[in-house]
């Protein structure tokens, strides 16, 4: 296939506008803009005030939509995406919406996920800043506002290490506080510091060097106060310029914005409430300036698609490195034994490994075993008693970048079995997951089991292992040290002690012995 004449559109349905995005791909991972239209429609008013989308606004986004097909008919698009997020997502009838929507226009719409919204804008910023301004290597602060979503990412040295999606956006905060405008300061100084909380446990926010913002509304204010040209659609403000434009917008109201920048009527209080934020959030930071990226979730997705298989092998590695280095963030906030996960995760994937040909693991499981092995103990900061539970708990409420919800959820059931009970009918999250869940879960699980009972004392003993499948059996041959050989026995007793999931899953006896 030959990207370079290939046309792609994206369509965007956001809380406050539906945004059509038409670039045509010159060469590989790279694309060139065609078209990029803009409809305000304030679909999130209805979610966020009444939690459903109402009958006239259906019909208004049916219209646009229709509008939207037009164009892409006449450009003989090759690709279309059509996405929705919290807005949509939220919304009790969302299916009527998306029904009717493909029925009147042929487009399917996709609902993503927060933390799936989150990977592309991260992607695609990533793809832009490059090398410049420091990003690939200082503590960078993403701070990402929507309409009904706030995004976080915590990057450094070029390794996301904290992600948090928090469900307040700009139409969704105004809807929800109806207080005076004079008092909005107020309500959204502590939501400021909530956002900023739990970032405390991974580095102390003073020591953030780059701050970088994405909302589309705020970078048309900041467009209109820029002196200086944007490099490769990369707004720079430095601290001083920042400050005083934020001290200038407190003091005004949404109508004031509308009449001084001619901001439109249905975004100037959304760009009102998202620049007061990021005027707060900037503060707190030690960041010398703003980075404001020219990019919109329409070209973020359209970067992602734009890619080749071979670029997309490539993201995948550097996706499993930010998911990795996120785990092991994620670990040393709950106080884990970090050589012993470590070394957990080494003897899984090493089985893993030895296995994959004969029983066709998938790829992508290799990754979730990595992650459960890291987080497999951290229930134990909660307490030391049924810590396998905990851990499902801490890890299925934990968000990392890289990873859907779904997956998350699998990874925490995986950690949740290295211990005690096997899973049971009567164990309800296991159960309500699909077949294929209940298998991947089931498999990871046992090998998870048998690494944990390897290094059951947490002493790291064996230098090598070897496994081979004869018949019934599988044969685990394990290297010691010259003077740790009576250990052989021990490792014997705390691997058997796990071996049921394993030799239930499998059908294979484990059997223990020393290399020769």
């Amino acid at each position: 296939m030959k990207n370079k004449n290939k046309l792609i559109a994206v369509i965007d349905i956001g809380s406050h506008s539906i945004r059509l995005f038409i670039g045509s791909i010159v060469r590989k991972g790279y694309f060139k803009d065609i078209e990029n239209l803009w409809v305000p429609i304030l679909i999130g008013k209805d979610t966020f005030s009444k939690g459903i989308i109402s009958n006239q606004t259906i019909r208004e986004v049916i219209t646009v939509m229709k509008n939207f097909k037009e164009v892409i008919d006449g450009y003989k698009i090759d690709l279309v995406k059509a996405i929705g997020t919290s807005s949509i997502r939220e919304a009790a009838n969302a299916d009527v919406l998306i029904e009717r929507i493909l029925n009147a226009t042929g487009i399917r719409i996709e609902i993503i996920e927060p933390i799936v919204e989150t990977r592309i804008f991260y992607n695609g910023v990533k793809r832009l800043m490059k090398d410049r301004f420091g990003f690939q290597f200082e503590k960078v602060l993403l701070f990402s506002i929507g309409g009904g979503a706030t995004q976080i990412v915590l990057q450094n040295e070029n390794k996301v290490i904290f992600s948090e999606t928090h469900n307040q956006g700009t139409l969704r905060i105004l809807r929800n506080f109806e207080i005076p405008e004079k008092f909005i300061t107020q309500t959204l100084r502590p939501l400021s510091y909530r956002f900023t909380n739990t970032l405390n446990h991974f580095t102390n926010i003073e020591d953030i060097t780059r701050f970088v913002v994405l909302n589309d509304d705020v970078l048309n204010l900041i467009k209109q106060i820029h002196e200086e040209k944007e490099v490769q659609g990369i707004y720079r403000i430095t601290k001083k310029k920042i400050l005083s434009f934020y001290n200038e917008v407190k003091a005004m109201t949404p109508q004031d914005l509308k009449k001084k920048f001619g901001i439109n009527e249905n975004v100037s209080g959304t760009t009102w409430v998202a620049f007061l934020l990021v005027g707060m959030l900037y503060k707190l930071t030690g960041a010398k300036e703003v980075l404001f990226p020219d990019i919109s979730m329409s070209k973020a997705m359209l970067n992602q698609l734009s890619f080749r298989e071979e670029n997309l092998l490539k993201m995948d590695e550097e996706t499993k490195k930010d998911v990795i280095s996120a785990a092991h963030h994620i670990g040393r906030k709950f106080k884990f034994d970090e050589t012993h996960a470590d070394y957990v995760a080494k003897i899984a994937l090493s089985i893993f490994d030895q296995m994959r040909d004969i029983y066709g693991f998938d790829k992508k499981e290799r990754l979730y075993l990595e992650v459960a092995a890291i987080l497999h103990d951290i229930g134990s900061f909660v307490s030391s008693s049924n810590h396998h539970k905990h851990s499902q708990r801490l890890i299925s409420f934990c968000e990392i970048l890289g990873l859907d919800n779904s997956e998350i959820q699998l990874i925490a059931l995986i950690a949740r079995y290295h211990r005690r009970a096997i899973p049971k009918p009567s164990h309800t999250d296991f159960t309500n997951l699909s077949r294929e869940g209940r298998i991947i879960v089931s498999r990871l699980a046992a090998i998870l089991r048998i690494a944990d009972g390897i290094d059951n004392s947490h002493t790291q003993v064996i230098q090598d292992l070897k496994i081979n499948i004869i018949e019934d059996k599988c044969e685990i041959l394990v290297k010691l040290p010259m003077d740790k050989g009576d250990y052989l026995d021990i490792l014997r007793f705390s691997v058997a002690q796990k071996s049921d999931l394993f030799e239930n899953f499998f059908g294979l006896r484990v059997i223990l012995e020393s290399m020769l």
